[in-house]
């Protein structure tokens, strides 16, 4: 069902019964089959948004070019608080957010090292900087402890908490395009990066496999990525659509044949199985 605006992420967060969608300058709740904007608005004046997070407390995170704004919800009642560099953010420019099992907010900005919120408390993991001048654009914890991180222009970077290790992999190392857009470890413990330009790069921690226009990808910019428990994986395509990858096989779900022309920006899986797509062009798209 189209709903008629630009959609860049989605998720859902206080009591679990919302779904908070957002386009680049507004968040909408989505209750009783109505979106209506949040008010009154939590987001600075003049701040674009780049994204939305769930922890793991059910608060809603935003991610925008003013820095990071939090949602939390108690007796009904909801509270915001701004995070700038009055708190530590080195930049305001707040991409991309994630949570690992510590319970540690992960924060990617555009070009400053990589940060990390404990209870309000922000702090650089990374004393030399390994981070600084990489813009990235996604943070995916895995199940093994790991945080991946996917830049602009650098790759993906896997970093091990125990030791503070660094494991780079780009084209180089076998990734189809430096420029990564998302990231997912799927239910066999396989890597996949969504890439701007290069389709995606399977990865099995040795192995690297290619979905591009050439084995029947619809696109080869892959703007996100999720997958369910059967191992499928689903993938949002900038001007092509979703495509589904089931048993090696990659095609384009009937039901979904009418975004072939649109930019899927955000995918969103329930624990039920439904399918929720951001697009640019026709708002938000269930399957």
């Amino acid at each position: 069902t189209g709903q008629g605006a630009p959609v860049t992420s989605i998720c859902r967060a206080g009591n679990g019964e919302s779904l908070f969608v957002a386009s680049d300058t507004a968040v909408y709740r989505f209750e009783r089959n109505t979106f209506s904007p949040i008010l009154p608005d939590p987001v600075p004046d003049a701040a674009n948004i780049n994204g939305l997070f769930t922890d793991s407390r059910n608060r809603l995170w935003i991610a925008h070019t003013r820095g990071l704004t939090r949602i939390e919800w108690s007796d009904g009642q909801a509270e915001t608080k701004q995070f700038t560099g009055k708190n530590g953010l080195l930049s305001s420019q707040i991409n991309c957010l994630a949570e690992d099992k510590d319970r540690r907010l992960w924060i990617g900005n555009y070009g400053k090292n990589v940060q990390v919120m404990l209870d309000d408390s922000i702090f650089c993991p990374n004393a030399d900087s390994a981070f600084a001048g990489k813009l990235i654009l996604c943070i995916y914890p895995d199940s093994k402890g790991f945080i991946w991180m996917g830049t602009l222009n650098h790759g993906a970077c896997r970093w091990n908490p125990a030791d503070s290790a660094l494991l780079w992999l780009g084209e180089e190392e076998g990734i189809a395009n430096n420029h990564i857009r998302a990231i997912l470890e799927d239910s066999w413990g396989n890597y996949w990066f969504g890439t701007s330009g290069g389709g995606a790069s399977k990865y099995t921690g040795q192995l690297f496999t290619h979905y591009d226009r050439k084995n029947g990808l619809p696109g080869n910019f892959v703007y996100s990525v999720c997958g369910d428990s059967a191992g499928k994986i689903w993938m949002g395509c900038a001007r092509n659509g979703v495509c589904l990858l089931d048993s090696g096989k990659i095609r384009v779900p009937e039901a979904w044949s009418d975004l072939k022309s649109t930019k899927v920006k955000a995918l969103y899986r329930e624990p039920g199985g439904r399918i929720w797509a951001g697009t640019k062009d026709e708002g938000i798209v269930v399957y």
